[in-house]
């Protein structure tokens, strides 16, 4: 027989099912060889970033700007990850590993512990080839190409200024890319995380209340002892539900700021890279590899953390069709009014909402192409226009 007692439920030994996409985006966050990593990477961020603003207004000219516009707008993104990923990651284990209430995989049925275990497995593996993809882009950045003083400042800054050290400033520049694999991807993983657990609590939740008349098929309206019973394992699952919404919601309002500052400087990167793209007139065929390896790198995050979205809004959706069917004919008065309250809280889905309009979901992803696509376009016409019939 089910037990509605959440005391035999919780993981007592806090099992991560997730625990390659922990160790690799979380954890390794709180040594303090990370810790000191990411400060002197933020300051180094810093410093090139001010010295490229002072050059931008030294040498104003369109040439030079698009060269280095598209890295510069970048280093906003990655100025943003060296600063906030810690936050992250620390209010992450504050607010939703350590104060969420885990159940085990095995509390529910064999059905829902295998789907756990199998997308948790898919998820590590994911996790692990993303991993390799972005250290290999890292790696073919490492790599010096005859072009790299056209799009790389840094190295164009180390061309100008100290020539005779190139080569020795070229090893602490190398060995810095292959952090930026992991750091860049961090916030992105770390929402993955707490969705997809968050998810797994709610499907364990599902089978409990799928079978919140079991054991009880039989009983009448006027049993007080049916009723009782009925009365206690609702208030179990609206609190557990309530427990889960409000985690996910607490942790979504900690990390508002900072979502948004990354979207924003994701944004910004992203509109320049495709100017700079439709505005450079030579030649990226020794930029090609690196451009796919980042591109499918970039396709896989996106994509991963779109899909985790809409899966937390089918759960919570199937939780309400789950709802409108239990079998509420033999309750009394007071069950039935507990199962509208609890009916009419569950009717508005979970959404990871950023704002009133834009929700992490299958139509933010469509919506972002659309935009993406129109801005190709744009961008592709004016290109194409023959300007000297104009001057005619």
């Amino acid at each position: 027989m089910i037990s509605f007692n959440e005391k035999l439920l919780l993981d007592s030994n806090q099992k991560d099912e997730l625990w390659f996409l922990r160790k690799v985006y979380i954890d390794i966050y709180t040594t303090k060889i990370a810790k000191i990593l990411l400060r002197l990477l933020f300051i180094n961020c810093i410093f090139l970033m001010s010295v490229q603003a002072v050059l931008f207004l030294q040498k104003f000219e369109a040439s030079y700007l698009l060269k280095y516009v598209a890295g510069y707008s970048g280093s906003f993104f990655v100025l943003a990850c060296f600063y906030a990923v810690p936050i992250m990651v620390k209010t992450m284990k504050v607010k939703f590993i350590a104060g969420i209430k885990k159940w085990r995989v095995d509390s529910a049925s064999e059905k829902i512990k295998n789907e756990i275990k199998t997308t948790a497995f898919i998820i590590n593996i994911y996790t692990g080839v993303t991993v390799v993809l972005g250290v290999f882009c890292s790696l073919l950045f490492s790599i010096p190409t005859e072009d790299d003083t056209d799009f790389i400042f840094s190295i164009a800054l180390m061309d100008r200024f100290v020539p005779e050290w190139k080569s020795v400033l070229m090893w602490p520049y190398r060995f810095s890319l292959f952090p930026l694999a992991v750091i860049l991807t961090t916030p992105c993983f770390v929402v993955i995380y707490v969705v997809h657990h968050a998810r797994f609590q709610m499907l364990l939740l599902l089978h409990y209340l799928k079978n919140v008349n079991s054991g009880h098929m039989t009983q009448s309206i006027g049993n007080a002892r049916f009723q009782k019973e009925i009365r206690k394992r609702l208030k179990f699952c609206i609190k557990r539900h309530n427990h889960i919404i409000t985690s996910l919601n607490q942790c979504r309002i900690d990390l508002y700021n900072l979502i948004i500052v990354f979207a924003v400087t994701g944004g910004l990167m992203l509109i320049s890279i495709l100017i700079f793209l439709f505005s450079f007139q030579g030649s990226f065929k020794s930029q090609y590899v690196r451009v796919t390896a980042f591109t499918i790198e970039y396709i896989l995050t996106f994509s991963h953390v779109i899909v985790v979205g809409q899966m937390s809004e089918n759960v919570t959706f199937e939780f309400f069709q789950i709802l409108k069917t239990v079998d509420w004919n033999r309750w009394n008065l007071s069950n039935q009014k507990t199962y509208l309250v609890f009916l009419e809280n569950t009717q508005n889905h979970f959404k990871i909402q950023f704002s009133e309009n834009i929700a992490l979901n299958y139509e933010l992803g469509v919506s972002i192409l659309k935009t993406v696509a129109s801005m190709l376009s744009v961008l592709n016409q004016i290109k194409s226009i023959d300007y000297s019939k104009e001057k005619m």
